[in-house]
């Protein structure tokens, strides 16, 4: 009988640890799923809670369409117009009569760069007055309303000789000659 129990005690044993293992097994499973539902159900309430944010950023740009247009048109203004760009000559032309210098305005062939967001038209500006005139110059234009990037520049001193060959009236030895490649950008697309 002892035989007996002991054969029915490494049973009873045998048959508890197969079914703690089972039991262990169904619960570490069943917790795996648990974590992977849960790590779901987080994605699901971020995705949730972006999905709302843009709704309201929706509704908020939708209530403001007023506000939007008016810095669209004061955005459209910083373009220069690639078809005839009078404005930006006349202004070029303007600045230079209120600062006593010689200007030439003449187009040229700007590259367009990879990292160009919009179209541009490139001008050669040829400045003849004192330094700090053309200086002055090239900041205004620089501050100006539209947008540009100056390509080149190129100062040089003016001799005797350059007056007398370019006839220039009104400038003296000492004088400096601006020579600007400025590409300013337009409303077309690249």
């Amino acid at each position: 009988m002892i035989i007996l129990n002991k054969s029915n005690f490494y049973i009873l044993i045998i048959f508890i640890l197969v079914i703690l293992s089972f039991t262990v097994f169904l619960n570490v499973s069943l917790i795996k799923d648990i974590e992977k539902d849960y790590k779901k159900l987080i994605t699901q309430k971020q995705e949730l809670y972006l999905f709302h944010k843009q709704i309201q950023e929706f509704e908020s740009f939708k209530n403001n369409t007023g506000f939007y247009k008016a810095n669209l048109e004061e955005i459209e203004k910083l373009f220069v117009d690639k078809e005839t760009p009078i404005d930006f000559i006349q202004f070029l032309e303007k600045e230079s009569e209120d600062l006593g210098i010689l200007i030439e305005i003449s187009p040229i062939t700007v590259m367009q760069k990879e990292s160009d967001l919009w179209g541009n038209l490139g001008f050669r500006i040829d400045l003849t007055g004192s330094f700090p005139r053309c200086l002055a110059f090239l900041e205004k234009v620089q501050l100006s309303k539209w947008l540009s990037d100056i390509e080149r520049l190129e100062i040089n001193r003016i001799s005797e000789r350059d007056i007398s060959i370019r006839k220039l009236k009104n400038f003296f030895e000492g004088d400096v000659s601006f020579s600007i490649n400025l590409k300013v950008y337009t409303e077309e697309d690249k």
